[in-house]
């Protein structure tokens, strides 16, 4: 996985802590995400990624979603790739 971090433009700077971006790689495992609590928009380019539930089985997550991070989790990302925003808390 690639993942690049950049800081928001001035004029969003009191609300937008970072805009970050991820690729996914082919063939790559299961990555775990530590949970951070911050409210985030994402949007999905390429091939969704898939979350691991607690009964073990992986689901495909939507393009787009607006959520807080509350919980580990296991996130397979092959040829996946997306860009989102992370509000300060």
């Amino acid at each position: 996985m690639t993942y690049r971090e950049l800081p928001p433009p001035p004029d969003l700077a009191g609300h937008v802590q970072c805009l970050w971006s991820w690729q996914g790689e082919s063939g790559g495992a299961p990555e775990r995400i530590v949970p951070d609590g911050r409210c985030e928009v994402l949007l999905q380019l390429g091939d969704p990624y898939e979350e691991q539930g607690e009964d073990g089985a992986f689901s495909e997550q939507p393009r787009a979603m607006c959520s807080r991070m509350a919980r580990w989790m296991s996130r397979f990302s092959s040829g996946t790739s997306a860009s989102a925003k992370t509000f300060h808390p």
